[in-house]
């Protein structure tokens, strides 16, 4: 991966979702920069409900994030073996993941943003990403923004579950959407 940056293009961007791999990029890259774009968890449920790469129709033993815990297991049986239940479990442990992982790097590299303040202020946003990023800002990269409009769809959950999906989804996230600030 290394060998990804050159003398003409020394930086490296990636947009990579799923399990972080910040450790493991913080070893290659010694000057490596992290943003972590949060978003709610009922919206990622959403978002998973909605794709067919989701491996989560299959059950755990089938999926790609390894056995649940049996805390996990339990909340995942408490609720019938919900996959709605399953997916947030899913935003749960990647999550903590990442938690976990950030304790590793120095926080001076690490830029935390949300979903929601992305798609309300892009420019502002954008900006203050490419200042952590030591970037200079660009007028250019300015009036390619302009053309774009992003939507916040966090909302959408509640259009596609019940109320009785939703108060489980809920449940099961309460403490996690609460740390976040949802």
């Amino acid at each position: 991966m290394s060998q990804l940056t050159t003398q003409k293009r020394n930086r490296l961007l990636l947009k990579i979702t799923g399990w972080p791999r910040i450790s493991f990029l913080n070893e290659v890259f010694d000057n490596a920069k992290f943003i972590h774009v949060i978003r709610d968890g009922r919206a990622v449920v959403n978002s998973l409900m909605n794709v067919e790469f989701w491996l989560g129709w299959e059950g755990p033993k089938k999926w790609r994030w390894g056995p649940l815990s049996v805390a996990h297991q339990e909340e995942w049986n408490h609720y019938n073996q919900s996959f709605i239940v399953l997916a947030a479990i899913q935003w749960k442990m990647l999550m903590d993941a990442a938690e976990k992982a950030k304790k590793n790097i120095d926080k001076s590299n690490i830029m935390e943003i949300k979903y929601e303040e992305l798609c309300a202020s892009p420019i502002q946003l954008f900006r203050s990403v490419a200042e952590f990023c030591g970037l200079e800002w660009s007028n250019r990269f300015e009036k390619e923004l302009e053309k774009h409009r992003l939507k916040n769809t966090n909302s959408k959950f509640e259009q596609y579950f019940n109320l009785a999906q939703q108060s489980e989804l809920n449940d099961v996230l309460n403490n996690h959407l609460k740390k976040y600030g949802y």
